[in-house]
């Protein structure tokens, strides 16, 4: 074993998986030498334990193999935080993540890092914000990137406020020719609704996806237009996600009149559609690969969701889509009728899909429900259910529906059987409690 070349070490930790890899390095004096390289592409570092040794452990080696950087500010800072020394020697670095709180005493010091990322880490494309509103300062003029992320979970009492952020801005303004992804998932409210408009005018020509959180009590009717007109101007997405409540009624809404108004194609590329059925009514298209929806706790979703229908058949349905999810929100989660509609409604609109994912009503659910439900779609391969409320005595169900497909069936509770190609071979298996999609 010892006289393996460390090439032939390097290979094998190549091939095993992260999970085995702290194990692997434990195992003798070689292993880490191997180990190390692929364990440091992604490095999550807290300033509450990353002690000087772990820090000098990086060396300018490791350094170079990281490509994946968080820092997670959940201590008062010190002198070696973030540490710079380090980090200019991360030329392959491409993705860059900060948590809980800045990691700057002050805007000097957040100049400094922006300027060490700007001139050594030439490779960086994505950054991810993940701290409470309004802690940066403006300098925040990073070039090239292509994909940002901004959001305030990690303050739990604090509302996202991406769009008037300083910082924010200013890396959109910055990127703004290279960015191809934007994604604002947290839940933001009237605060924001000037911001949102001024947003709106800014034009980002490599853009492919826009990712919105739900919006809170947003109710100038300014802001849908706002947000209409954005997406109209930028033909180049092929993802758009508009948030919505799953548990309320707050969600995103466009203005029809300035879809009716437009005198290009609107959104010709789309192939990710995600929504409330009021808000992607007017923006599905036939290029749409992926459709999801739900609703919230809206008296009129019944309504919503026959209007989309209605819609989608004027153009014909969507031939393409191959994946299709459907969430029940508090107004749906109860109404396996209404269910039943919605399912009946996307067969006939999507008859290619291959793959379903979404909930089932928690009431009312029997063998012969499942089936009727799922027999719907002729061409159904996969499906992934996020919660089974089935009692234990009836699981076996969900092998009958396997066997009627002859289909991969995933339960996120409880078990999660899997049908091979051979139509007489199943295999049932226990994964325990897994969290859903």
């Amino acid at each position: 074993m010892k006289q393996l070349p460390q090439g032939i070490w390097l290979l094998i930790a190549s091939y095993a998986h992260p999970r085995d890899l702290p194990s692997l390095a434990r195992v003798s004096r070689i292993h880490p030498h191997a180990c190390r390289p692929i364990l440091y592409r992604n490095l999550s570092l807290r300033n509450s334990r990353s002690a000087d040794e772990t820090i000098s452990l990086l060396g300018t080696t490791l350094a170079l193999r990281i490509e994946r950087l968080e820092l997670i500010t959940d201590a008062p800072i010190s002198s070696l935080w973030p540490p710079l020394k380090v980090i200019k020697h991360m030329k392959n670095l491409r993705i860059l993540t900060l948590r809980e709180a800045s990691p700057f005493t002050g805007a000097p010091e957040q100049q400094e890092f922006v300027s060490a990322i700007a001139g050594c880490c030439p490779k960086l494309e994505e950054i991810e914000v993940d701290l409470p509103p309004e802690v940066l300062d403006e300098g925040f003029d990073l070039h090239g990137i292509r994909k940002v992320r901004w959001t305030s979970s990690s303050d739990s009492n604090s509302l996202s406020t991406p769009f008037s952020d300083r910082a924010c801005r200013c890396l959109l303004l910055t990127s703004q020719s290279t960015l191809t992804h934007i994604s604002f998932p947290g839940d933001i409210d009237d605060f924001e609704a000037e911001h949102i408009i001024s947003f709106s005018t800014l034009h980002f020509p490599a853009l492919q996806s826009l990712v919105l959180g739900t919006w809170i009590d947003v109710d100038s009717p300014e802001i849908p237009t706002a947000l209409t007109r954005f997406l109209v101007a930028h033909p180049t997405l092929t993802e758009v996600s508009l948030g919505y409540s799953a548990d309320d009624e707050y969600r995103i809404d466009l203005d029809p009149n300035v879809l009716q108004a437009a005198t290009t194609p609107i959104l010709p590329a789309l192939r990710r559609l995600k929504g409330h059925p009021a808000s992607i009514r007017d923006i599905a298209v036939h290029s749409l690969t992926t459709l999801e929806l739900g609703s919230g706790h809206d008296p009129n979703v019944r309504f919503d969701f026959a209007d989309l229908f209605d819609v989608l058949r004027g153009k014909g349905g969507l031939p393409n889509v191959k994946k299709l999810a459907y969430y029940a929100g508090v107004s749906a989660e109860d109404d396996m009728d209404l269910c039943s509609m919605c399912m009946d409604g996307l067969s006939a609109l999507c008859p290619q899909v291959e793959v379903w994912v979404g909930d089932l009503p928690r009431v009312g659910l029997t063998l012969w429900s499942v089936v009727n439900i799922l027999s719907k779609f002729a061409n159904l391969r996969t499906v992934f259910l996020r919660s089974w409320g089935v009692p234990a005595p009836q699981n076996l169900l969900v092998l009958d529906v396997a066997r009627a497909w002859q289909t991969n069936v995933h339960i996120s509770n409880g078990w999660s059987p899997k049908m091979k190609a051979a139509k007489e071979y199943l295999s049932y298996t226990s994964r325990g409690t897994k969290k859903g999609a």
